[in-house]
Order: structure tokens, then sequence, then C-alpha cells
């Protein structure tokens, strides 16, 4: 996975509420987040490293949960919510408020990459994905569903999976 995730959603959020999270995030934090949501940035700079070594690849605009299981198919990951990448001011947000965990793994329009690499691959694309923050967040696996385990070690249970275009609620 390339970036940050959930950045977007907890964007839009304090965009509705600026005065959510208040003694938690600084303004600046607030800033970085609904620029997030509202300036998404496209990762065109590891196109040459997606041709080299991604056998499959999209970008979280509905959701983590969602989208990977769009990348995944039959398969499965075990996902620890601990290791998944967050920025400074999501992981200060999820320390004041366990709830966050849904918009990291529901919220959508972060447009980072999820992306598939044979495990012999990963290091190399690691390598070549230039300036950008690639995370190793698990290997798909046969005959095992998409887990999120939290940071006590029991399966998180999100209230989402992720934005439905077809089903979408009414704001």
């Amino acid at each position: 996975m390339t970036g940050t995730i959930g950045d977007a959603a907890l964007g839009l959020v304090i965009q509705r509420n600026p005065k959510l999270f208040a003694g938690v995030l600084s303004d600046g934090d607030k800033s970085l987040l609904v620029d997030r949501y509202l300036r998404p940035q496209p990762r065109l700079g590891i196109a040459e490293a997606l041709r080299k070594h991604a056998s499959a690849a999209l970008d979280i605009s509905d959701g983590l949960l969602k989208d990977l299981a769009r990348l995944s198919g039959p398969l499965g990951i075990e996902l620890k919510l601990d290791a998944l990448p967050l920025s400074s001011p999501m992981r200060a947000a999820l320390a004041s408020d366990p709830r966050v965990a849904n918009l990291i793994l529901g919220g959508g329009d972060d447009y980072e990459l999820l992306v598939a690499v044979p495990p012999d691959q990963v290091a190399a694309f690691a390598g070549s994905a230039g300036r950008l923050t690639v995370c190793d967040v698990g290997v798909l696996q046969m005959g095992i569903p998409i887990t999120v385990i939290g940071p006590n070690g029991t399966p998180l249970e999100p209230n989402r999976a992720g934005y439905d275009h077809f089903h979408a609620e009414a704001e």
C-alpha cells in the first residue's frame, strides 16, 4: 500500500465539524487532513514500479476493506490495525477515539494504491517506489477471510467496509 490511509475520511468529518478533536489535533493537523480530502495526490510516480513488480493494483477510493475485497477476490488477509500506515494526525485521533478505526477501514477518497506484489518482489517494489512510502500490510491467502485485528489482539468489526455506489445513504 502506498502512503497513509484514512486521512481523507477524517478530513471530511473535520470539514463538516471543525470543532471535532479540539485539544487533540492542531489547526495544522486539521488542515492537512482536510487537504487530503479536497486535493488527493495521484501516485503517478510509481507507474514504472507497478508495471515491473505488481500483479494487481487499484486505488483506495471507496474504503480500504471494500477495495481490498475487490483486489483480493477469493483470497483473504489478516490486517493488523496497528501495522497500517497512518499519518501522525490520524494516530492521534485514533488514540483519542477508537471509533476512528471505522474511518481508517471504511472511509474512502484517499486514492492511495493497494498493490499485490509477489512475495519475492516486495523488497524490489519498495525500493523502486522512489520517495513514495510503501507499506507491506500482509499476504493474501486462500481459505481465510479478510480480518482486521485490533490493538488488543481481537478481531474488529467495522460498521461498514466502504462506500457502495449503488446503495449510498443520502447525506
